[in-house]
């Protein structure tokens, strides 16, 4: 068995596959994408054994694999698309069947520990949760959300849980910084810029403009995650993050 790391937008895409994640938040499940891996198996390999710890589902790509119950003579084969172990997920029970390579596997792994967590650090995942369990045991068939759109929300999350860490954020500490010197200086008089007007009013100016403009990206940022957490279209979201990225301006108009 090979383990491998893909791009968490491609991931995104593998996960939308699988009923169960996609009757859940995406903007929530996006978070799985950096732990999921790619698995390949070798015919022959066994991917889980009946009574084994349900530690990982399984989404299977390509390939094949039988699936057997011990007792039984009754077994059964699954195809690229399948899902294998998914129950792990949600209950976390003690595996119902042994799964075994009928030919060579590229599947998708994702761990219980790593979904957990997640569903530990979000408390409407728990409820979203809880609720597909109750009606998997009653019998009930979740309905499901489109796929292209759920697959667009959860990458609009996506890039706005990783856009700017080193850009806006540096932008808006320089400014911060700086008016900090400035608001400082003026009481213990380090630099005396009284002399110096230019140079008072430049680092003003540079101040301002820097906080300005992380003031925008920030509410922009913003507006992105909203969206994906309200799940808006890009249209919806678009004009809301431009008409927020102006406020600022605005603000500095007033005054």
């Amino acid at each position: 068995m090979v383990n491998t790391i893909h791009d968490p937008q491609d991931v995104i895409r593998h996960l939308s596959e699988i009923e169960i994640l996609r009757a859940l938040p995406p903007e929530e499940i996006q978070a799985l994408a950096p732990s999921v891996r790619r698995v390949d198996f070798r015919k022959g390999d066994v991917l889980m054994e009946q009574g084994g710890v349900g530690d990982a589902m399984y989404f299977i790509e390509a390939g094949g694999a039988v699936v057997k119950r011990t007792g039984t003579v009754d077994t059964w084969k699954v195809m690229g698309g399948s899902v294998v172990g998914e129950m792990a997920l949600l209950t976390g029970e003690a595996r119902s069947a042994t799964v075994t390579a009928d030919s060579d596997i590229v599947a998708w792994k994702i761990l219980k520990s790593d979904f957990d967590q997640l569903v530990q650090e979000s408390p409407s995942l728990r409820r979203e949760l809880n609720d597909i369990v109750k009606e998997r045991l009653e019998g009930i068939r979740h309905t499901l959300p489109n796929q292209i759109v759920w697959v667009a929300t959860a990458l609009r999350a996506l890039e706005a849980r990783y856009r700017g860490i080193a850009g806006w954020q540096a932008v808006m500490g320089i400014g911060m910084l700086l008016w900090f010197f400035l608001a400082l200086n003026e009481r213990f008089i380090w630099v005396n810029l009284s002399a110096q007007l230019w140079l008072h009013a430049a680092i003003h100016l540079t101040a301002g403009l820097l906080l300005l403009q992380g003031s925008c990206e920030g509410f922009l940022i913003g507006v992105e995650r909203l969206g994906a957490k309200f799940r808006w279209d890009g249209f919806i979201s678009g004009t809301v993050g431009s008409l927020l990225s102006t406020l600022p301006e605005f603000v500095v108009i007033a005054f």
